[in-house]
């Protein structure tokens, strides 16, 4: 016997099998279930003529179910809102947080802005008030007149800043020797400056 002839037997074999098995299904359909739904449907109206309410109750317990699977689909479709509503909120209190932190951020960066600026005058002062005290030295040595001369030729400020550091005694000859609207001038600017607060910022 062919290869092809063994193949084709066990195809119709296979398939004999098959057509078997459903017509045996079938049959235990036919031979099982259908009395089993006709008694069933038989008991069922005895007892509802006889005034067991056997429709009712079917009815009331479907509906009962339907109500219960409503109820657990509201109940899931109503957390589901609540959490895109927590989820809604916390993403507000998040990018309220960011606007809070972007605007501290920025305050501490022109904090640290007028910190720079601060700092640079201060150290322009220390400067200042250390060029002032050398000056001071050198005019304390000098002739009244020719200090005198030395002051008027330097910018006021600074002139005015080494007659504030200088004693009273000499910075009162000093101002003496100049012109009178010229000693005038610096003597304001001496008095303007706080040569306490100026050591305070000397090395």
């Amino acid at each position: 016997m062919s290869a092809a002839r063994v193949e084709q037997t066990a195809d119709v074999a296979a398939d004999s099998l098959v057509r078997r098995l459903v017509r045996g299904l079938a049959k235990v359909l036919l031979l099982v279930m259908v009395p089993l739904v006709a008694a069933a449907l038989l008991i069922g109206g005895s007892l509802q003529i006889i005034g067991v309410p056997v429709w009712q109750t079917t009815v009331s317990y479907i509906h009962r179910q339907g109500v219960q699977a409503s109820t657990t689909a509201s109940a899931e479709q109503s957390a589901q809102s609540q959490l895109k509503a927590e989820n809604a909120n916390l993403q507000k209190q998040v990018a309220s947080l960011n606007s809070a932190l972007n605007a501290e951020k920025t305050q501490e960066e022109g904090l640290k802005s007028q910190l720079n600026a601060d700092n640079a005058q201060l150290s322009a002062k220390r400067s200042a008030l250390v060029t002032a005290k050398q000056e001071a030295s050198i005019v304390t040595q000098m002739d009244p007149a020719a200090a005198a001369q030395v002051l008027v030729k330097l910018p006021e400020a600074e002139a005015g800043l080494v007659l504030a550091v200088l004693s009273p005694g000499v910075s009162s000859q000093v101002l003496a020797q100049m012109n009178p609207t010229t000693a005038a001038k610096l003597l304001q600017v001496a008095g303007t400056t706080n040569v306490n607060t100026a050591n305070s910022f000397a090395p």
